[in-house]
């Protein structure tokens, strides 16, 4: 519903007819700003605290997002190390009893005929199977799988003590 020219209008606060196109009322004036504002001051520690907080909450919604396998890796890595910290004082403790089995940890893994991406793929192993590690060069370690011996990458492989 339009409004007239000639229909007045007022301010709702003081009833003072409003000019044409006004901004405020001249009658009550402009707005008044709040006074001080109190802020609550951050020291350094909380500050610091809460952007490490939003990094790893960033950090873990990233990951979250696109499916990295990034704590799989790092948690793999880490337990691999501690098992293979267990393995050593566990058989020197007790050596005749214990037995290293070395098992396929991914959906499959290559073995290949030299310690190199590059080398010819001999056979595909499936996750869970069990191989004998013969020995170890750099982040390769060279298996026997029935007849066939290759060499598979190292991550590749969990070893567990039986």
């Amino acid at each position: 519903m339009a409004k007239s020219a000639k229909e007045q209008i007022y301010c709702k606060a003081c009833k003072y007819p409003l000019p044409p196109n006004a901004l405020f009322c001249p009658g009550c004036g402009p707005p008044h700003l709040p006074d001080d504002i109190d802020v609550e001051r951050l020291s350094t520690s909380q500050a610091i605290l809460r952007i490490v907080l939003v990094v790893i909450l960033f950090s873990i919604v990233v990951v979250y997002k696109y499916d990295l396998k990034f704590f799989d890796n790092l948690l793999s890595t880490l337990f691999s190390t501690v098992n293979a910290r267990k393995e050593t004082t566990s058989l020197d403790s007790r050596q005749e009893n214990a037995k290293v089995v070395y098992i396929v940890d991914k959906p499959q893994a290559n073995v290949r005929e030299s310690a190199s991406m590059n080398g010819k793929v001999l056979v595909v192993l499936e996750k869970g199977q069990e191989v004998l590690v013969l020995q170890k060069k750099d982040s390769w370690s060279q298996i026997k799988v029935g007849n066939k011996i290759g060499w598979i990458y190292s991550k590749l492989l969990i070893a567990k003590v039986e």
